[in-house]
């Protein structure tokens, strides 16, 4: 199974979010994102596994 390895840019395209958001979300541990060669990189497979534990987290806050 390969990962597909993402830039900064196609993250932030990709989740929707403004750059200082992302860079917020990557310095801060809120997202899974890892450096590489002093640049920001994401797993689009572990970035979806983020967005499903998100929308879940969310659900059950709406349930109570």
């Amino acid at each position: 199974m390969s990962e597909s390895l993402m830039t900064f840019n196609e993250a932030k395209k990709y989740l929707h979010v403004s750059r200082a958001t992302l860079y917020r979300f990557a310095t801060q541990g809120t997202t899974p994102a890892f450096k590489m060669v002093g640049r920001w990189r994401f797993k689009k497979e572990k970035l979806d596994k983020w967005l499903d534990g998100q929308e879940n987290r969310n659900t059950v806050k709406k349930k109570r």
